[in-house]
């Protein structure tokens, strides 16, 4: 049991939220090679997602709301494996201390603090193949399964913590969709929350990418973990500001001053986020969210309720992101599509252009691309510098080159400038600027 007390203790002390969590543990017949498995003795219905349900774990349900959806009935049910329990798992007499599990024996600890972590979200209802009918869980509505068969967990922090999306196990070993990573080549596949199979011997523990997962979930966390605090409501703060107030009945969510991700839950109602690219999450399809413009503030309603948001810079939706930097990034890459191209972007187009500025490439870096390209070769032509400045001129402000900023560009390009930084120079001038505002006021799609 004291193995049992302190996998509980770990995810004690970085959860946050209401309730108490009760924990039943069982030893029975399990299939051969299964350590253990786990379950939610409860699930709660929480809103519709296009045509399925989505229900949370009735743990996490009472960590959100403290109403206890079971009553005095164990929340968790943990099964051991009968077969393994007396020769295979070793317990630490001692699980506060450093001491190693025998290289024969897996830690069971560490099985109980991966089981748990299943019960705090990573769970739901996909098929062996990895489809999905009438329900779904918060996880499965993160998880993003692509034509190749690769899935991919894509909640804002887990992305932020991996630097990327976090590879979702699609093995046929029995951990498909539920837990990370496909080979001992990638990181997630050593996590506490990995699928290739725990070695003996190999004693894991919660990890920055699980508490990422957790806070992309809607999971409470306690405030000394990371960026989540949990509210007098039930609710749950966003990602990594500096704090939460209650005013009107819901938290207000308030920046860090660098790049935060906000997750917005149920209570949420105000969204501040300051300097640096800003990112507000939300746990619906785009569909199901009503967005409305505002003088200074954009106003998000659906499943959740309704939040406004200030210097939120973007939208993540689960099947797309909407962009409001239009003086950032994601506006820089729209305006070069109208210089170079004279067409508006196709979302995926967009969305990589926009990735890379993000990542830290310089516009005039990124132009040299549109510069290089066929499409761009077709309405500028390889003529003389005059002649190529004038068409520029046409193709990108609508009109003809005056005689002075013909004469300085031209100059330019003939004196050994590039024709991708006189591009870049065109794009974000301000007559091409305003030419573009009206058509990326509301934003910009951008996939996930």
């Amino acid at each position: 049991m004291t193995d049992v007390k302190s996998a509980l203790a770990d995810w004690a002390s970085v959860l946050g939220g209401l309730g108490s969590i009760d924990v039943q543990i069982n030893v029975v017949p399990l299939g051969t090679g299964v350590l253990a498995n786990c379950m939610a003795a409860t699930t709660v219905f929480q809103r519709m997602d296009g045509v399925r349900s989505v229900f949370e774990s009735g743990a996490v349900s009472e960590l959100q709301t403290g109403v206890d959806p079971n009553g005095s009935a164990a929340d968790v049910i943990i099964n051991l494996n009968a077969s393994l329990v007396g020769s295979s798992f070793w317990f630490n007499p001692t699980p506060g201390s450093t001491t190693a599990p025998p290289s024969t024996k897996y830690d069971a600890l560490t099985v109980l603090r991966h089981e748990l972590g299943h019960a705090f979200g990573i769970n739901g209802y996909r098929s062996d193949a990895g489809t999905l009918e009438s329900a779904e869980s918060p996880f499965d509505s993160l998880v993003q399964v692509r034509s190749d068969g690769s899935a991919w967990f894509i909640g804002a922090h887990a992305v932020a913590v991996y630097g990327g999306a976090v590879p979702v196990t699609t093995l046929t070993n029995g951990e498909a969709y539920y837990h990370f990573g496909n080979s001992q080549y990638q990181a997630a596949s050593s996590d506490l929350m990995g699928g290739t199979g725990l070695p003996p011997g190999v004693v894991h523990t919660v990890t920055a990418l699980d508490l990422a997962v957790m806070q992309d979930l809607g999971v409470p966390l306690a405030s000394a973990s990371g960026a989540t605090v949990a509210t007098s409501s039930g609710a749950a703060s966003g990602s990594s500001p500096s704090g939460a107030a209650t005013s009107g009945g819901g938290p207000i969510l308030t920046g860090s001053g660098g790049d935060d991700v906000f997750t917005v839950v149920s209570g949420v109602t105000t969204v501040t986020g300051g300097a640096g690219l800003d990112t507000a999450l939300f746990s619906a399809t785009s569909g199901a969210e009503t967005i409305t413009f505002n003088t200074g503030s954009v106003t998000v309603s659906g499943p959740q309720g309704t939040a406004t948001l200030t210097g939120v810079e973007r939208l993540h939706f689960t099947d797309k992101e909407l962009a409001l930097d239009t003086d950032g990034h994601a506006g820089q890459a729209y305006r070069l599509y109208q210089a170079a191209l004279g067409r508006a972007p196709e979302q995926s187009g967009l969305t990589y252009w926009t990735d890379r500025l993000d990542q830290g490439a310089s516009l005039s870096k990124v132009a040299v691309g549109f510069a290089s390209s066929s499409e761009f070769a077709a309405k500028i032509g390889g003529g003389s510098a005059a002649s190529m400045i004038s068409l520029l001129y046409q193709n990108v402000l609508g009109r003809a080159a005056d005689a002075g900023g013909l004469t300085y560009w031209s100059g330019l390009l003939a004196s050994g400038s590039s024709m991708a930084d006189i591009l870049a120079s065109f794009s974000e001038s301000p007559e091409n600027v305003a030419k573009v505002a009206p058509a990326i006021a509301h934003g910009m799609w951008l996939d996930v």
